[in-house]
């Protein structure tokens, strides 16, 4: 479908695939304290890559070369036809199921693109099965979805019991861990990890993100699947983590990815560690350095801007599923939402500092929200999803309102028109013009 005409940007950098000393910033500041994974969901979105050459590449989405490509299945398609690598891995497993496994994955999004893969490739004549072995994932809501929506043969509940030879199920049995899997999946908890706490623990100090990592690592260890695939924050201890998996022969390579470099028009930027195991590598006459220097020399050659502006993801207004979301918010909208205040003293300093460098003032003419939890967004706003947000996204929609107004690139008779040019997340863009993206 062809995109939109919006006055819509997006920018393109060259990706960032190097860490360095493992770490992308040593900056200590003010920061306030989250308590879980989804707290620190919305750290490191923003894009602050080096520029190439000593130039910041910026391709608008509306000039972009490439064709126009919003479907997700598109996607997958186009990235099995740029990879015709992938006809070896079919030839090479000849007919069997690649086993995979993921830990703390949430909403199991490896085992959607997998299956997407699969179904690209079978579209070219080849086949790639895929094996769901077992799930390991502590939230119970998440848990839910997990059983809901792929059936696992396992559901762990936590990963720190999957170093041992039984673990505990999410409904309360004790089974036997499986091995044999090929390809691991883990998205060990950040909240530790995390630029946004201001008590920042490391890889081995015994909090939550250490925990699950070792219980991670304690299964790797037991179980050695060919591949493991590592997922968090880019301010995780990514030098610690490479070494601890050196201490068990695996090769490890880590690189930070930003999503608008690959196909999304929106800036989300998390890091990966691929690491293969060396022993079973060097079976083969290889070795897992050369085949993680090769992971990350393919990844880079993948990338593929977006070309699509962010409207063309959009449900349409009339979409039956914008309505039921709408619903149940109102419904979860009754529960106080001052007893669920959160600390954004990191994010407020942030904010004082822009409107001041900026001359802004101290207005909030977009929400007009106060501490005590009020927002009061325009009457044809979407209200009940302005009242549940937080006040680090009133204040911030504020902060991108006075900009814009500054800049004369919008006026105040049209309070909403072109405010998502400049908003670098997802949740930012919806509250700008109050509907959910698909």
């Amino acid at each position: 479908m062809p995109p939109k005409k919006k006055d819509a940007t997006s920018s393109s950098r060259q990706t960032k695939l190097a860490f360095g000393n493992g770490k992308l910033s040593t900056k200590d500041v003010n920061k306030s304290v989250p308590t879980s994974d989804a707290d620190v969901d919305g750290d490191e979105q923003t894009d602050n890559e080096t520029p190439v050459n000593g130039k910041k590449q910026k391709v608008s989405v509306e000039t972009s070369h490439l064709p126009p490509m919003a479907s997700i299945p598109d996607m997958f398609a186009d990235i099995v036809q740029r990879m015709p690598e992938l006809e070896k891995v079919s030839k090479h497993l000849n007919g069997r199921s690649l086993r995979v496994a993921t830990m703390c994955s949430g909403t199991e999004s490896p085992l959607l693109a997998l299956g997407m893969i699969s179904r690209a490739m079978a579209a070219n004549g080849h086949t790639f099965k895929v094996e769901h072995v077992f799930s390991c994932e502590i939230e119970p809501f998440k848990q839910a979805y997990i059983e809901r929506n792929f059936s696992p043969p396992i559901l762990f509940r936590d990963v720190c019991e999957l170093g041992g030879s039984t673990a505990t199920t999410a409904y309360g049995a004790l089974v036997d861990v499986p091995g044999n899997v090929d390809l691991l999946v883990a998205g060990t908890s950040c909240v530790d990890f995390s630029n946004l706490n201001n008590a920042r623990l490391g890889i081995d100090a015994g909090g939550e993100s250490s925990n699950t990592f070792h219980g991670m690592l304690n299964w790797v260890k037991r179980h050695r699947p060919a591949v493991v695939i590592l997922e968090n924050v880019c301010s995780a201890p990514w030098k610690e983590i490479v070494l601890k998996l050196e201490s068990i022969d695996y090769a490890a390579q880590p690189a930070r990815f930003d999503t608008k470099q690959y196909y999304i028009p929106h800036t989300r930027t998390r890091g990966y560690c691929v690491a293969f195991d060396s022993r079973a590598a060097k079976k083969c006459g290889l070795t897992g350095s050369r085949l993680s220097e090769d992971w990350l020399e393919r990844v880079k050659n993948m990338a593929r801007p977006a070309s699509c502006p962010l409207d063309t993801f959009l449900l349409e207004g009339d979409d039956p599923r914008i309505w039921t979301a709408r619903a149940k918010l109102v419904q979860d909208a009754g529960v106080d939402r001052r007893a669920a205040k959160t600390d954004w003293g990191r994010c407020e300093s942030r904010h004082q500092k822009e409107r001041f460098n900026k001359e802004l003032g101290s207005k909030r003419p977009m929400t007009g929200w106060d501490e005590s939890g009020f927002c009061q967004p325009p009457d044809y706003a979407w209200g009940d999803w302005w009242k549940a947000q937080v006040e680090r996204v009133w204040d911030l929609s504020d902060i991108l309102y006075l900009h814009l107004l500054n800049e004369e690139l919008i006026h105040c008779s049209n309070r909403w028109s072109g405010i998502y040019l400049k908003m670098s997340t997802v949740k930012i863009f919806e509250c700008a013009w109050g509907f959910p993206l698909a």
